[in-house]
């Protein structure tokens, strides 16, 4: 048995079509029970999804992995009651940023 921790993800960037769209909602599932109604609001806003909910150790190893594969920033954050995981250790958190390709830039003309 693990300990469970409130955890908070953040993912945002483009996907790359509507089985994209499927994919990550597969993988958000896997942690929080509400990832296809809040992906779906995510991208009708145009904006992040965030998701919330305990997970074991704050941790969501697939969806990370999703997220690095698919080229999606992202932000995982804990918390803990003091004592929980270690007593130095009460909060965490790791977060990804892709590296989008530049858009070209154009000489400026004389």
């Amino acid at each position: 048995m693990g300990e469970y921790v409130m955890t908070t993800v953040t993912i945002g960037g483009p996907l790359a079509g509507p089985e994209a769209v499927k994919a990550l909602i597969a993988a958000a599932a896997a942690y929080f029970a509400e990832a296809d109604t809040l992906v779906r609001e995510a991208l009708a806003e145009g904006g992040s999804v965030v998701f919330e909910d305990e997970q074991d150790f704050g941790l969501t190893p697939r969806l990370d992995a999703f997220c690095r594969a698919h080229g999606l920033s992202y932000q995982r954050a804990w918390i803990a009651r003091a004592g929980v995981l270690r007593p130095a250790c009460a909060t965490g958190g790791r977060a990804w940023r892709a590296r989008w390709p530049r858009r070209p830039t154009r000489a400026a003309s004389r």
